[in-house]
């Protein structure tokens, strides 16, 4: 009993001693373990005794605890920025097909049909009818006209093309000529207008123009040969309208003198006695 009573004296000593922060490495959160000091030895003869204290960590009893990667301090949730890829969104990007010339977009039918006074050559190209926009000169010997057709690509293939305009009088005789207009790299479903600016249409009043497409002479196989065609054009021939109309003033001003004149006549011989 003796013995017993020395051997718990001796370990309220050592407890009241030694403070429970002195004691054995404390874990911190996250495992991570706070350096301590050594404990302070005992008296001699004394039972070397420690005590471990586990608890939930605390940032207020624990300054060495270590905040979880990306939190912004005990208890606080992660905040952060991410982007990814591979997500779908009901605003996307397509792809259009695009023709090239006013922004149309071009495209290729199976079997088109010529539109309203065009002519199919060899089922490869569509040729408009021409047309003819004319502009007066105050020269007698000027003036121009503005010929143009449409002419559409209904093959697969993408091919170059030439065209000539030329204009002739009432009696036939040539007044105006322009060869070789380029007509480059023509895709397939693309429509172009191809014109000319004939200048020196004069005053011949009635004209026939003329327009001739030359394809090459083999597209995808098909034999392709030269198209042709002519418009009748309106010139006013106002030299010869104004020179009508001087000749009608003057035909009616000697008209009305003559008339003033019989009548100036009529009234003398009234006035004479007999």
């Amino acid at each position: 009993m003796r013995m017993s009573a020395v051997v718990l004296a001796a370990a309220v000593a050592v407890i009241g001693h030694a403070p429970l922060a002195s004691a054995a490495p404390a874990l911190g959160a996250q495992g991570v373990t706070c350096p301590t000091a050594a404990p302070t030895p005992g008296s001699t003869g004394a039972v070397d005794m420690a005590a471990t204290v586990i608890g939930p960590p605390s940032s207020e009893s624990s300054p060495c605890l270590l905040a979880p990667a990306g939190s912004a301090g005990a208890g606080a949730p992660a905040k952060g920025t991410s982007t990814g890829a591979g997500g779908r969104s009901s605003a996307g990007t397509g792809s259009s097909v695009t023709g090239s010339g006013s922004g149309m977009v071009s495209s290729v039918s199976p079997s088109p049909s010529p539109g309203p006074g065009d002519v199919d050559l060899g089922g490869v190209v569509h040729v408009g009818g021409l047309l003819s926009d004319v502009r007066i000169s105050p020269n007698p010997f000027g003036g121009s006209a503005l010929l143009s057709f449409t002419v559409r690509n209904v093959s697969k293939s993408t091919f170059d093309a030439t065209a000539d305009f030329w204009m002739e009088g009432p009696f036939g005789n040539r007044v105006a000529q322009v060869d070789a207009v380029s007509v480059p790299q023509l895709k397939a479903g693309e429509s172009r207008v191809v014109s000319a600016e004939l200048p020196g249409v004069g005053q011949w009043a009635v004209l026939t123009a003329h327009a001739t497409f030359r394809p090459p002479a083999e597209v995808e196989g098909t034999q392709l040969s030269p198209l042709t065609r002519d418009v009748t054009v309106f010139v006013l021939p106002w030299m010869i309208v104004s020179a009508l109309l001087l000749a009608g003033i003057a035909v009616v001003a000697v008209q009305m003198w003559r008339s003033r004149r019989d009548a100036a006549a009529d009234d003398l011989a009234i006035g004479v006695p007999a």
